[in-house]
């Protein structure tokens, strides 16, 4: 059994902005606050609330008094008046356009959940021409709330009406590179597709127990069957036998996505794992927000 909806993260996992991407928040933190950034929070999987909430705290700022709405509003600026730039510097990461072409060609639904506001996601897409292929009014955004799972509430919900009718979560696969997406899907029922393009490593991928782990998306074929025929060894609507699992970020600052993590069979596992060919490898794109 397939899915009938498929969710994206958007950084690392279909484009990496380069350089651009550190410079605008840089800009946007200055003119929200008046002070230079001079420290950077890790960013990949994390929402925009958080990623600022953090950043203010590294440089002594009490976060309540910077509304994440101005901080948001000065992003946006930034991005729609680099977009020539991030086109130029930044590029589309291995087998995306493929495979939004395929799943888009079978017929399934394709939007978003990513920690960036919601015209921060469109700039980039549109960017690269993805946005197309992308039903961005049912996606999930940093305006969706504080953590990831929020996003993909939200995402699930927008999809919903265009179905006609109710969607399982169990019936929606989100795809991403980091732990976080992996955590955010299973705690609202929803399978996950993790890819080893970003920052995390696939032991740290592996550890989560996404439904389906590959080295990236360029193996178009196998995409397809996942979200057509679904993850071996599971059944897609269902969302019996998960057992809860919490956790937080060392800092304090990054509460973790916790609730129902979702178990596959052991016997099934290995079939679900796509071998990487540079285990641990990291991605030169430093500077690519999530």
């Amino acid at each position: 059994m397939g899915y009938r909806l498929v969710l994206w993260d958007v950084d690392m996992t279909l484009v990496a902005c380069g350089p651009i991407g550190r410079e605008i928040t840089a800009e946007a933190f200055h003119e929200l606050t008046g002070t230079v950034q001079r420290e950077r929070p890790p960013y990949a999987g994390r929402t925009e609330a958080q990623i600022l909430a953090h950043t203010l705290r590294l440089h002594g700022l009490d976060p309540a008094g910077y509304p994440l709405a101005d901080y948001t509003a000065a992003l946006v600026r930034g991005y729609r008046r680099r977009h020539a730039e991030l086109a130029a510097t930044g590029c589309v990461l291995p087998g995306v356009v493929q495979a939004l072409d395929a799943i888009t060609a079978a017929g399934v639904p394709q939007s978003v959940v990513t920690g960036n506001p919601r015209e921060v996601a469109a700039a980039k897409l549109s960017a690269f021409g993805l946005d197309a292929a992308l039903e961005l009014d049912r996606g999930g955004y940093a305006e969706d709330g504080e953590h990831r799972r929020d996003l993909v509430r939200a995402a699930i919900s927008r999809a919903r009406p265009v179905h006609g009718g109710p969607l399982a979560p169990g019936e929606v696969l989100v795809v991403g590179d980091t732990p976080n997406d992996v955590r955010a899907a299973h705690a609202l029922g929803a399978a996950s597709l993790a890819v080893v393009t970003g920052f995390a490593t696939q032991a740290e991928l592996a550890a989560e127990r996404p439904e389906a782990l590959l080295p990236d998306l360029s193996d178009t074929a196998a995409v397809l069957s996942l979200v057509t025929a679904g993850a071996p060894g599971t059944e897609p609507a269902a969302t019996g036998g998960d057992r809860l699992v919490t956790g937080h970020d060392p800092d304090g600052h990054d509460p973790d996505e916790t609730g129902p993590r979702r178990t596959p069979p052991d016997a099934a596992w290995g079939d679900r794992v796509r071998p990487v060919e540079r285990p641990g490898r990291r991605r030169a794109a430093e500077a690519d927000r999530p």
